[in-house]
């Protein structure tokens, strides 16, 4: 177990968001993000990543429960409670009613846990991807004028 009030931490943030320019592949509904932070070293020992907020703007898509998913192409990237794969969710997000057939958009904020999730290593890309919890479909973001803002932030602790 580390004691991370004994230790060095760096904290690097990310805003991400699929309807600009920072997109760098991918597609609007799966974007992948180069992330790229000044200042980070290699002798880090304990990583830990928190999703600080996530604004979703759909309109009519008629989705009641959205999960945010990462997919930061590493091998055991998220732990979690089971070490698990390098896709997984780190967030989700209820709507009380549904998007179809509104006449505004529907706007869901994140009122998740802010529990940190444990990863190996500060990511050098990462895939986004929303999908709905019902049937895990990807969400298509192509229409209308659907968008997100997700904020990630890694604290990074060396000695």
């Amino acid at each position: 177990m580390h004691n991370l009030m004994d230790m060095k931490k760096d904290t690097f943030r990310a805003v991400l968001t699929n309807s600009n320019d920072l997109r760098n592949g991918g597609t609007i509904s799966e974007p992948i993000f180069n992330l790229k932070f000044n200042g980070k070293q290699s002798n880090y020992e304990y990583i830990e990543l928190f999703v600080d907020n996530f604004v979703l703007d759909t309109d009519d898509l008629g989705t009641p429960i959205f999960n945010i998913r990462a997919d930061f192409y590493q091998p055991n990237s998220i732990s979690g409670y089971s070490n698990g794969g390098s896709s997984d969710i780190i967030g989700s997000v209820v709507s009380s009613n549904h998007a179809t057939n509104r006449t505004i958009d529907l706007g869901l904020s994140y009122q998740n846990s802010t529990a940190p999730i444990q990863i190996s290593s500060i990511p050098d890309k990462v895939k986004i991807t929303l999908s709905s919890a019902e049937s895990n479909d990807v969400i298509n973001l192509m229409s209308n004028n659907n968008f997100y803002v997700l904020t990630l932030r890694f604290c990074a602790y060396y000695r």
